[in-house]
């Protein structure tokens, strides 16, 4: 999560290596065993190889199944604690690390660290183009450019010369004041005041359009108490990708059905761990038994594809449904993908036009802002579907044509196709489901 990530209980360990490691010649028990150490350039080297070894691995092994930080941090933290002991007389070392430009790189890396990271903020919220390889490296040419000056104007004037407590009581200051303004933004939920001043810029339709939605108005829970017995049941299994449907089917299936969703917000994809959700394979496992012993009428599949890299294995959880009976499947495709959310991708396309705000219409399709990546699963799903014999819904098909994809169905906020950058308002839910059982 953010807070384990940023936070200083859940980061302090990490110092900490570095910390024992600089007071360990200090140290009386250990002082002589250092000083054999520091003596044995066998040590010392094997010592550099095994931790650039394991910095490098690290760089390389995908954590997308493992939280961070955590047991994986230790690979890096440790193969840095290696390369430090080692020393500078470390063959590695004093080849590679004492090279003067990877020295320059190391003084300004600090100001660098502090600075790339809300400068690639910046540039994605501003131009929200990940795949803009130009203006990313000249969003990190300008980095380096002012880290340089923050290091030879900043850091070397506080960390060298006089005046040393004057300096840590305004540093003090400062860090006091940065923390208020952040807790204060935190605890206002953002700067209000902001919207407000940019929201009447903007045309009057698009105003209405970007009115704050609470995402629970948007996912409708079936009663299953109430069920009939007199109907069919059809099960949803999924995410909240088949949780924004649960509002169409109700509007368009609940006289012939008995609706139900399985809980977990997990995908149907067995044995899939995800680092924001670990109970998932647990979860994916109940459901599939679930499902086995309600024997539904029709069963429904669906997720957001886009958000697995596994997304084919669903292949194998709709194998495993045909052989244990369950054979009215129906494999729902993904959902159109908008950067970041719908709404900002409407007010970027209005700045993009520079039109006046009379003139301006909110498009009803629009392909500005979309993000691609679904329609290539969707047409791979497609095929998956077929060969297992299965039904498939498309998404895109009901909302996507040569021109983009659907945007609103009116002008309030409700009637966005999309309250984020994928999931179906309930406007959009009813429309899509409804063209399901047409077609």
């Amino acid at each position: 999560s953010s807070s384990a990530f940023f936070l200083p209980q859940s980061r302090f360990w990490e110092l900490m290596l570095g910390a024992i490691l600089s007071c360990l010649p200090r140290c009386k028990i250990l002082s002589l065993p250092f000083e054999k150490f520091v003596n044995n350039i066998f040590l010392r080297n094997t010592f550099s190889i095994a931790g650039f070894g394991c910095i490098f691995l690290s760089a390389f092994i995908s954590i997308e199944k493992n939280i961070f930080p955590g047991f994986f941090a230790l690979l890096p933290c440790f193969g840095a604690i290696l390369v430090i002991s080692a020393g500078s007389n470390a063959y590695i070392n004093k080849k590679f690390l004492s090279n003067k430009y990877l020295v320059w790189v190391g003084l300004i890396s600090y100001p660098l660290y502090l600075w790339h990271w809300p400068l690639l903020s910046f540039e994605f919220i501003l131009f929200n183009d990940s795949e803009n390889t130009v203006l990313r490296v000249f969003t990190i040419l300008f980095s380096f450019f002012l880290a340089v000056i923050t290091y030879h104007c900043i850091e070397k004037r506080f960390r060298y010369g006089n005046h040393g407590l004057k300096k840590s009581i305004v540093l003090l200051f400062l860090m006091i004041c940065i923390g208020y303004v952040g807790l204060n933004t935190y605890m206002r939920d953002g700067l209000i005041f902001r919207l407000k001043h940019i929201q009447f810029r903007l045309p009057e339709k698009l105003q209405q359009l970007g009115v704050k939605q609470n995402p629970a108005d948007h996912f409708m829970t079936p009663q299953f108490d109430t069920r009939d017995a007199t109907k069919q049941t059809l099960v949803l299994w999924g995410d909240s990708y088949a949780g924004h449907l649960v509002a169409g089917f109700n509007k368009n299936a609940s006289h012939n059905f008995n609706i139900k969703i399985l809980d977990g917000g997990c995908p149907p994809l067995l044995n899939t761990e995800l680092s924001n959700r670990p109970n998932c394979p647990k979860f994916t496992e109940n459901n599939l038994n679930k499902v086995l012993q309600e024997q539904p009428d029709y069963l429904v599949l669906a997720a957001n594809w886009t958000d697995y890299r596994n997304w084919i294995e669903v292949e194998e959880t709709i194998k495993i449904l045909k052989s244990n009976g369950i054979n009215n499947i129906a494999l729902v495709g993904p959902a159109p993908q908008w950067k970041d959310t719908l709404y900002k991708q409407l007010y970027l396309d209005f700045l993009s036009k520079r039109i006046s705000t009379i003139d301006y219409q909110v498009p009803y399709r629009m392909d500005f802002g979309l993000n691609p990546n679904f329609y290539s699963i969707e047409a791979k799903l497609k095929v998956i579907a077929s060969n297992l014999h299965v039904s498939y819904l498309s998404v895109v098909d009901v909302l996507c044509n040569s021109s983009g994809c659907i945007t609103r169905f009116g002008e309030s906020a409700d009637s966005l196709s999309s309250f984020d950058g994928g999931h179906l308002t309930k406007t959009a839910s009813e429309y899509v489901v409804k063209n399901f059982i047409r077609n």
